[in-house]
This record gives C-alpha cells, structure tokens and sequence, in this order.
C-alpha cells in the first residue's frame, strides 16, 4: 500500500516541482491538495502521532533555518509538513539531502541561480528527491 500512495503523489510533486522551478512559488492549492493525499495515507497507514510529530519536526528543523536565512520559502516550509506522514524522520532527511544535492548542482549547471533569485527551489529538491526513493523502491520490488 505505502508505495501506490507515495505514486499517488507523484502528479501533485511534479507539478509542485516545475512550478517552483519555473517561479520560486508554490501555490496553496497544491499544498492542500497534498495534504488530503498524504493525510488519507497517514490515516489508512495508522502511522501515528509519534512518528507524524517526529517527521513534521524534521521538515521543520531542515526549513526553518533556510527560512530565516532568505533562502526557501513559506510554502517550501509547508511542503515539508505536508510530505511529513509519507516517510519516517530519517527517510525524509535522506530524500532532503538528495534532493537539495542534486538541485543546486542543476542550479549551478543552469546557472538559473543568479543574483536576482538566490533561493532554493525547495519543491524542485523534494520532486528529485522522492524520485530517486521512488526508483530505488520499485528496483527493491522488483
């Protein structure tokens, strides 16, 4: 069950992802509609308030500080709550790391990076992100 809900979210992400990109926003509607994916999977899951509090402290303590520093967003914070029920505390940090990775090297490869947007597309990082956890899952399943 947990991987056809995570492919459930694909859509919503790519759209979150390419619309970050492409403007360094990420629309409210989005997030609500992630919000009721990823609430029906937490809920069909049982996941618990224990790990739901842990993972969305996670996605605070990895948001928060770029927040405050001018380089992500509002809704990449909420992003990162929103995603919260999909995984434990140390699989998101893992798809966070990756993500971030691999957008600031697209970033610098790009050069979209310039002075004027100095911020990180978030939602482009956790779209990469959860597709590498999504192969690397179906080539386990496979």
């Amino acid at each position: 069950m947990s991987l056809t809900f995570h492919l459930a979210t694909l859509p919503l992400l790519i759209r979150i992802g390419l619309t970050d990109w492409l403007s360094r926003r990420i629309h409210n509607s989005d997030l609500f509609a992630l919000v009721l994916l990823t609430g029906a999977y937490g809920w069909a899951a049982d996941i618990g308030m224990a790990r739901l509090t842990a993972s969305c402290a996670a996605g605070l303590a990895l948001t928060l500080p770029g927040f405050l520093l001018g380089a992500i967003g509002g809704g990449d914070i909420k992003l990162m709550c929103a995603l919260a029920p999909l995984w434990p505390p140390q699989t998101l940090l893992g798809i966070f790391a990756t993500g971030v990775a691999i957008t600031w090297t697209l970033l610098r490869i790009s050069k979209k990076a310039a002075a004027d947007t100095p911020t990180l597309p978030l939602g482009s990082a956790m779209l990469l992100g959860t597709g590498c956890w999504l192969v690397i899952r179906v080539v386990e399943h496979a």
